[in-house]
């Protein structure tokens, strides 16, 4: 096996984790899935999957500051993905939202 594929697997866990938490609610799976995906990035750095998943569960969670740093990797890595240019959206209204409201 390649580290993708070691990192793909990785992912495929963290998947399968968030799935866990959003049926329990416990706060632990997301924590795990978290891990997970920092996991598949130290396997495979320059594999855009994990990145992309972060930053969505960031901006999923409310945190687009801690979102921006995996889209600016993932974007470095794979700039013309249709998931990036939805989180990208995302992002930025998520942003025009909390300044508006500040």
């Amino acid at each position: 096996m390649t580290p993708r594929d070691y990192a793909q697997e990785q992912c495929l866990l963290a998947e399968a984790l968030l799935q866990q938490a959003n049926s329990t609610r416990e706060g632990e799976w997301f924590l795990d899935a978290l891990d997970s995906y920092q996991a598949a990035i130290d396997i495979d750095p320059d594999y855009p999957e994990p990145y992309l998943a972060l930053a969505y569960l960031w901006l999923s969670q409310g945190h687009p500051e801690q979102a921006h740093p995996f889209l600016l990797k993932a974007q470095s890595l794979d700039p013309f993905d249709p998931q990036l240019l939805a989180l990208w959206q995302d992002f930025e209204a998520s942003t025009s939202v909390k300044e508006s409201v500040s």
